[in-house]
Formats: structure tokens, sequence, C-alpha cells
């Protein structure tokens, strides 16, 4: 008698350097079958049904001079509702700031500007920028050296219609009113200068073209492990999708290329960025 091999989630990327195609294990924290068909895991539910999306990889940033550029394509500019969703894991602790995603219009005014902020021991707040405001999250919600999901959801203009959402939780409520972008759209850097460039791991950054539900958010996290993980969005319809390292991101070798999974095609394209910064691993990705 045969007994199937075990893992679990977290250490499929470790896995990889090494599966065949055919290799087969039972994901004990997840309950499912999965199997190597040489590119990807694939995933098995319990009525057999094949599920191609998993997790492996996530892009590493240096803090100095390395981001993405996203452009300016017309379906991220929202001039109106709008989601952001990202998963993110800071190592700088020094940085006053630390910047995420940045649409610029014209200093000191933004479309939509997300970052980090410093409180007392190195612990970040968020902080979320549309016009010439700036809204941030009462407390330091956001701590070194750890995975978190953060969530923006803005209802244009309606009173405290826009949230702030933390590793699932509500944990803000504002008012503000997103306008049209006037320049490309960065993750790691603002538009404005390259102070506060992100230092640390970025992994599924999406863009919504409206407000998603507190039901929505919860759904961006798979919640059945032992730690938080993406869920795959892709019935949520989001309008931009970077899963940064996953879905066939491709190295020129000067620069990565990170497709947009959604049917607009809108896809990054790294700066200054190695081949050695997509990462995987226990630690690399969320989980």
């Amino acid at each position: 008698m045969s007994t199937i091999l075990t893992t679990t989630y977290s250490n499929l990327a470790t896995l990889e350097s090494t599966a065949n195609t055919g290799d087969t294990y039972y994901e004990t924290d997840n309950k499912r079958i999965v199997t190597w068909n040489g590119t990807n895991w694939t995933y098995y539910d319990s009525d057999g049904s094949a599920e191609l999306y998993a997790n492996t990889y996530s892009l590493q940033f240096d803090g100095t001079n390395e981001y993405l550029n996203l452009g300016q394509p017309t379906e991220l500019d929202f001039n109106g509702d709008m989601t952001i969703s990202v998963w993110i894991k800071y190592t700088n602790i020094s940085s006053t700031w630390l910047e995420l995603l940045s649409a610029h219009i014209a200093h000191p005014n933004y479309a939509y500007h997300l970052y980090l902020q410093s409180q007392t021991g190195g612990a970040k707040s968020v902080t979320f920028a549309s016009n010439s405001a700036f809204y941030t999250t009462p407390a330091a919600v956001i701590t070194h050296d750890t995975w978190h999901h953060l969530a923006v959801t803005i209802e244009s203009g309606v009173n405290n219609g826009a949230k702030m959402y933390v590793d699932g939780s509500l944990v803000h409520t504002f008012t503000a009113t997103i306008p049209s972008i006037s320049q490309d759209i960065y993750v790691g850097r603002t538009g404005r200068n390259t102070s506060g460039m992100w230092e640390g791991l970025i992994d599924e950054v999406a863009l919504f073209n409206y407000a998603l539900s507190s039901t929505n958010v919860a759904a961006l996290l798979d919640t059945s492990g032992a730690n938080p993980i993406p869920a795959d969005i892709s019935s949520l319809n989001p309008t931009g999708w970077w899963r940064m390292g996953d879905g066939l991101a491709s190295w020129d070798g000067t620069n990565w290329t990170i497709p947009d999974q959604t049917t607009n095609g809108n896809d990054a394209t790294s700066v200054n960025m190695e081949e050695a910064d997509r990462v995987s691993g226990s630690g690399n990705v969320p989980g």
C-alpha cells in the first residue's frame, strides 16, 4: 500500500525547484491535492476539479531605485470609485515613509496615492492621498517584517464612503474624491521624486473600478490555512491585476515584464530591478 506525500502551502515554492512533472502531494493545511504540471502547481478540490491558481512568487524592492511603471492606461484613470488591493512586507524601519502606489496629477496633487508612515518603534500607519488631501490611520497598523494585506475602497465624493482595511479588518473611514490622472502610475515609488522608495516585498497588486464591499474585501484573502494567503480574485473582476512574479512574468535580460492578468493587458515594466528580485520560498510570499 502506497502513501501520498504531504506538504504545506508555504513549502510549495521550495518543492518547485526539484519537482518533476506529475509530482503530487496532499496539502495538509488547505486539505487539497496539489500536482506539479511542469510550470504551475495544480490544485484538485474535493470534487476533482482543477484550480490553476497558486501564489509562488513576489517582487523584492531595494529601497534605492527599483520600482514598476504601469504607464497611464485609460482603464486605470478611474476619476471616481475605485479599490486598491496589495500584499506587503516592509524591511526598512527607518524611512519616514515607504511608497507603495502612486498616480499623480501635478505636485502636490494625486489622483490616488498609497504609502506607509513611520510611528513609534518602526511600525507604520497607512496613508491614502487624493487631490491634495491625506488620510492616515489613527494608529500604527503595519508591523515590520510581516506580511499584511491592504485594501482601500473609495466611493468617490461620498461622505465617509472611503475605507481602509488591514488584513481584512476595517481600520479607518474617511471621505475622498478621485480625480483623473495625468502622469504615469508607479509601484514602489511616488511620481513626485525618489524619496521613500519601497524597501521590502510586494505581492498581488490589484486595482478595481468600483468600491469593493466588506464582503468583497474579505474574499481577497484565503483564510482556510494557518495564515492568510492571497485568494484567486478573478471572480471580482479587477481592472488591473499584477501578480508580482506569477502568471508568466518574463525577464528580458534588462527588465521584468509583470503581466496584467486581466483582459485589459496593461503590463507593468520594472525599472532598475534585477532578475533575482523575483523571489519565492518561505517568508518571501504570504503564508
